[in-house]
């Protein structure tokens, strides 16, 4: 799932991401994207709508509100995709987040 507010970035951005992670998973994948504008998404991605009242990117906050089953991996949409995920997608655990101290960012 990812999350597409305001116009930083466009819907190929989402379509690219997801196409990334289905090419990049053996894992059947049901892809999200939160947003305020759902023009040019690929058919195939689920829409769902940002909750109102949070300002800029805090409209994340949405994703731990949802009705969505089953295990959730959030991925920005900056992102690229350069190899598999299934080890991430197998993972056990309750939750996890992305240690990124050593990241050069």
């Amino acid at each position: 799932m990812t999350v597409k507010w305001g116009n930083r970035y466009n819907a190929e951005y989402v379509n690219k991401l997801y196409h990334g992670i289905v090419r990049n998973t053996t894992w059947r994948v049901t892809f999200y994207c939160f947003t305020d504008d759902p023009i040019g998404l690929d058919p195939d991605i689920k829409i769902k709508q940002l909750e109102e009242g949070w300002k800029k990117w805090w409209g994340k906050c949405t994703l731990f509100n949802t009705d969505i089953p089953g295990k959730k991996f959030y991925i920005d949409l900056d992102m690229i995709i350069v190899g598999s995920l299934d080890q991430l997608f197998s993972y056990n655990g309750t939750f996890a987040t992305l240690r990124s101290g050593d990241l050069a960012c």
